[in-house]
């Protein structure tokens, strides 16, 4: 299954004296248009204006940076027996237990959209360039 892809905002709040930081990058859609999930993530679906502004940045640059954090969703689809595994971010400022207690609430899109159950949350390690 060819997952379609969306662009994605990513804000992290402002730390005295810095001003708030906004990162736009490519994700998988219909996941962060939940507005539990975007909030507990701190990602949501990005604007045409926010899309037009902001360069994009890899996914891969934030998690190094630490402004982005990766965990692997287990979801079982409720009209089969199938079981799948999904990359979900979020930002670095939130807590996992809050994004965890978050997505389980909801319906997870699964393969042919009928939504499936969360069966398991495990964070991934933070990337680490070998150059560190």
């Amino acid at each position: 299954m060819t997952a379609i892809l969306t662009d994605l905002y990513l804000q992290i709040p402002a730390a005295d004296p810095d001003p708030a930081v906004n990162f736009l990058f490519r994700g998988v859609k219909n996941v962060y248009n939940n507005q539990t999930v975007a909030t507990a993530t701190g990602i949501s679906e990005a604007t045409d204006d926010q899309s037009a502004s902001l360069p994009y940045t890899s996914v891969k640059e934030l998690i190094r940076a630490g402004f982005l954090q990766t965990s692997i969703v287990s979801v079982s689809d409720t009209t089969s027996t199938k079981t799948y595994y999904k990359t979900l971010h979020y930002g670095s400022d939130k807590e996992e237990d809050d994004v965890e207690t978050a997505i389980t609430a909801i319906k997870w899109p699964t393969g042919k959209g009928q939504g499936g159950t969360i069966n398991g949350f495990v964070t991934r390690t933070r990337v680490k360039g070998r150059m560190d």
